[in-house]
């Protein structure tokens, strides 16, 4: 799992912060994200919602999730004041290289580089935390 949003750059305000967690899995594909995204992002918000029930009634709750919804890339929710994006990737950090990924988005449609957003989660963070201030 990698941090992005306001939280994961270290760019989060008192007033409202977020957090996007890219959930990396190696098993996941490269491409056609169209074809197998939204059956994965459909069965997290469902485990977290049937989670949701069956932690509340343990003895010791987890903090509450309120506002379980789904976008086409990722799972979003609630927990206290901080918003969560729940966002399925596949694993590019073990065979990550720069080359290796813009080859990848270059063999794409264009309508489809939105899909590798995530994928250079940590990259994007450690570069927002390298600016001056």
């Amino acid at each position: 799992v990698a941090k992005g949003g306001s939280l994961g750059h270290d760019t989060a305000t008192k007033s409202r912060s977020d957090i996007d967690l890219v959930l990396y899995s190696e098993d996941l594909p490269k491409t056609g994200h169209a074809r197998w995204l939204p059956s994965i992002i459909s069965a997290l918000a469902s485990l977290l919602k049937d989670a949701q029930k069956m932690l509340t009634k343990s003895e010791k709750p987890l903090p509450k999730l309120t506002l379980i919804s789904t976008t086409q890339y990722s799972v979003q929710f609630t927990v206290g004041d901080l918003d969560v994006d729940l966002i399925p990737c596949y694993d590019w950090r073990n065979d990550y290289s720069s080359t290796n990924l813009y080859q990848t988005i270059k063999d794409e449609r264009p309508m489809d580089y939105i899909w590798f957003l995530s994928a250079a989660c940590e990259k994007e963070s450690d570069f927002i935390r390298k600016q001056p201030i």
